[in-house]
């Protein structure tokens, strides 16, 4: 990748994104930390079963507004609502917020935006805990994010429903779409996150995603991810996630569209009493790349953490499972589990 050229062409892009004069310097130190870094290459352990040579040959256009009266859109969209129809509802098609299909109902304590309006109502710069110099595509993702989901449960809150998230693709084209969840939740707080990619007949481009949640203590929070990408598509996603006293995560992936899907999972369980559970189903078909990498750090004593993933690879299906616990010291009477159970399906799967 020319990284000179590349910065040199995303300048003015940069310039047409929502945010503060300061958000816009940020976004520039974001991009040259991503220009110095680059793509991850399979010369890296991490990537090395993941090549992302199509990315780099498909460019990184910025998509166009949705047609906010597109019936076939709507239908999409009416579809995928059909699973959770009581749930609150964003959604955002190719990177965009589509208010006229998303609703919130009022419900104590919660507190729901896209981060386009945020952005733009508040001076302030959202709190963006990924470090994007140890992740350049998490610089990039804060370089050209426009929008995406901020939800803020405040403490004691239940919510009485739970709160759902589409991110629709409908271009054709190489485009790159940047979106980022923000998720908080108070103390003793509980709420529910689906967050579901899906995607119009004949997709394309790159959808790389940001997800980053904090559990304040004793808090307790249920994450489901679902991609569905079309298979034309590129998905790469990190989902940084902190957990306190005392508080509980579950988080369940599903995978089953992209040509190629990149998941990183990364979980803090950062003060004593912390734990969580994370499980996942992931489906490689008919040429498809799927890559989970986990890795929970217990850097409290008495924290829990159990893992299990299951992998189905059909004919041509590549599925790769990298999960990584790392005890830190002084973080006694831990308690990890980790299992990952696999079906080849064909005899050129992997």
């Amino acid at each position: 990748m020319n990284s000179e050229l590349f910065q040199a062409d995303m300048m003015g892009t940069l310039e047409q994104l929502p945010g503060s004069d300061r958000f816009a310097a940020f976004r520039k130190a974001q991009l040259a930390a991503f220009s110095k870094a680059g793509l991850p290459t399979t010369r890296d352990e991490d990537w090395r079963y993941t090549n992302l040579a199509r990315i780099e040959k498909g460019g990184f256009l910025q998509p166009d507004p949705p047609n906010a009266s597109d019936p076939v859109l709507a239908e999409h969209v009416a579809d995928a609502a059909l699973a959770l129809p009581d749930a609150h509802r964003l959604v955002f098609v190719d990177g965009f917020f589509a208010e006229q299909w998303s609703r919130v109902q009022p419900d104590s304590g919660l507190s729901i935006a896209n981060l386009e309006r945020t952005l733009v109502q508040n001076q302030d710069m959202p709190a963006l805990r990924v470090d994007g110099t140890r992740s350049p595509l998490a610089a990039l993702n804060a370089a050209l994010l426009r929008d995406g989901a901020v939800i803020d449960v405040a403490a004691d809150a239940r919510l009485a429903a739970p709160i759902y998230l589409l991110f629709l693709s409908r271009t054709p084209a190489n485009v790159a779409v940047q979106p980022r969840v923000l998720i908080q939740l108070g103390e003793h707080a509980e709420a529910s996150v689906v967050i579901h990619y899906a995607a119009a007949e004949g997709a394309g481009g790159w959808l790389n995603t940001v997800v980053e949640a904090e559990l304040e203590r004793a808090s307790r929070l249920n994450l489901t991810t679902l991609q569905e990408n079309a298979s034309q598509q590129t998905h790469t996603s990190l989902s940084r996630l902190v957990v306190e006293r005392d508080a509980e995560l579950t988080m369940g992936t599903v995978d089953f569209g992209s040509a190629l899907a990149r998941q990183d999972i990364h979980v803090d369980l950062a003060q004593h009493g912390a734990a969580v559970d994370l499980f996942g189903l992931f489906f490689p078909q008919a040429g498809q790349h799927m890559d989970i990498h986990t890795r929970i750090d217990h850097l409290a004593p008495e924290t829990r953490s159990s893992e299990a993933y299951r992998g189905m690879a059909g004919e041509r299906g590549r599925g790769v499972f990298n999960g990584k616990v790392v005890v830190h010291p002084d973080a006694q009477r831990i308690d990890a589990r980790q299992s990952s159970a696999n079906l080849l399906l064909g005899e050129r799967c992997e």
